[in-house]
């Protein structure tokens, strides 16, 4: 392989000179532009270090050896395509316009002017140069025509003074740059490997199964992380082997995670103390409906609808249930009634509306803590939210609330996303689940065995 440096002031100019000297088959191995302060010391702009092979080449001495200078320079402004085609097809036949067209260059130098432009040099009017060619013209191609032994590589020809220098500062460049590519495709790899196996590598078999189980059920990696670290705390090497005995430590662990609580209303002392339980959320949580079946569990009890909230026969809940469901415009009409319901020994359920103020729904629940001892705000979820929205949700109010209801756990498909939920927010536990639409059956206290035998599809 033949290497050399070419530069220039524009990169065509360049690229021209590459075609010239080594033909359209050159391999740009490296371009250098100068610019800045060292390029102010540079005499070109360009830099380029081409290669081409020694058969390329020696293909290539041949036509500009039958060219000649005259024509070399108009022949390769031609397209990359047509001088390659050019060149394979001289140096696969003897019988190609080349032969002509160097025969008829030597001939016309003697007897006439040579013609201008590539296409007549090019042989397109060969058919009519041969027909007019002179007696000596034409024996002299007869001569060019016979077959002659081909000379040598080694022996040959003129093109040979014409083989640029091989430079070893550009081999010696070429093999450093290719041991560092080598070197960094070796590095690459090794860290794509180790990324893979990170965590993994060394893992006995029950860490490892257990693992990947509750990454498929979207667990949290960082509850994930304690719990191998636990695991490789509590458990021998033997027993980390076996994953029903890592399986049954992680259900242990997770059941223990849980955060569940008991509602103000049922404690022993709020038959004598009336209580007030405020449900707040965002839109499409089921929150009216969850104040309604929380009021049919404390008999004599009243719901006190905010803002327009709900949208019920308040006969039937009376007649069924001996409730007594009360709307009020404004929250502080709203106070009102929870006052009058406190006075008369009754506890209290408000529903309220939020109107997506943040500060007006802090306001109200403050209002509502100074204005009455016996209080509770609970926020409601709804388990068929996705887990990003149920925690912006929370992060919103949950300086406000003491604990979490969540409805819709019959539809729910993701019990992973509540766990996580409990296990990031363990400040607000968990109160009560809705399972339906039903009132009161399908109301039921928040537990972990809930949330763990529909994760792991246990039978409840």
């Amino acid at each position: 392989m033949y290497v050399r440096k070419f530069e220039a002031d524009t990169l065509d100019k360049a690229l021209q000179d590459i075609k010239g000297e080594l033909g359209p088959d050159a391999i740009i191995l490296k371009t250098k532009t100068n610019k800045g302060l060292k390029g102010a010391f540079k005499k070109k702009k360009i830099e380029i270090t081409a290669a081409i092979s020694e058969r390329s080449y020696v293909k290539k001495a041949k036509v500009d050896e039958v060219l000649g200078p005259e024509h070399k320079k108009e022949f390769y402004k031609e397209s990359n395509k047509s001088i390659s085609g050019t060149i394979d097809t001289y140096n696969n036949s003897k019988t190609t316009n080349y032969g002509s067209l160097g025969l008829n260059k030597a001939v016309k130098n003697a007897t006439e002017t040579i013609k201008s432009g590539l296409d007549e040099f090019l042989g397109k009017n060969d058919v009519e140069e041969k027909a007019s060619a002179t007696p000596t013209q034409k024996a002299l191609e007869e001569e060019y025509y016979e077959d002659e032994p081909a000379l040598p590589a080694h022996e040959a020809p003129s093109y040979h003074a014409q083989q640029p220098v091989y430079d070893e500062e550009i081999k010696e460049e070429l093999e450093e740059q290719q041991s560092k590519i080598a070197e960094l495709e070796q590095k690459l790899f090794d860290l794509t490997h180790s990324l893979e196996n990170r965590n993994s590598d060394g893992l006995p078999r029950g860490i490892k199964e257990v693992r990947a189980s509750l990454k498929t059920l979207d667990i949290c990696e960082k509850f994930i992380l304690e719990l191998v670290k636990k695991v490789g705390f509590e458990l021998s090497r033997e027993e980390q082997e076996n994953p029903d005995t890592v399986f049954d430590l992680a259900l242990r662990e997770m059941a223990g995670t849980i955060k569940v609580g008991l509602p103000l209303f049922s404690k022993p002392d709020a038959d004598e103390s009336p209580t007030v339980t405020v449900l707040v959320s965002e839109v499409a949580s089921g929150q009216t409906s969850t104040a309604l079946k929380l009021a049919t569990l404390k008999k004599g009890s009243v719901v006190v609808q905010v803002g327009g909230a709900g949208d019920t026969d308040t006969r039937f809940y009376k007649s069924i249930f001996d409730l007594d469901i009360e709307k009020a415009s404004t929250p502080s009409e709203a106070v009102s009634m929870c006052r009058n319901a406190v006075q008369n020994g009754k506890s209290v359920f408000l529903d309220y509306r939020n109107t997506g103020d943040k500060d007006e729904t802090k306001n109200f629940c403050n209002g509502l803590k100074r204005s009455f001892d016996g209080i509770e705000i609970l926020l409601c979820l709804s388990s068929i939210q996705s887990e990003l929205y149920n925690q912006k949700t929370i992060k919103k109010y949950q300086e406000l609330c003491s604990g979490i209801t969540v409805s819709h756990i019959d539809l729910c498909l993701n019990f992973g996303a509540l766990f996580n939920l409990n296990y990031q927010f363990s400040e607000l536990p968990f109160i009560f689940f809705g399972t339906g639409s039903c009132v009161p059956e399908d109301l039921e206290a928040a537990s972990s065995e809930r949330i763990l035998g529909k994760l792991f599809q246990f039978d409840i």
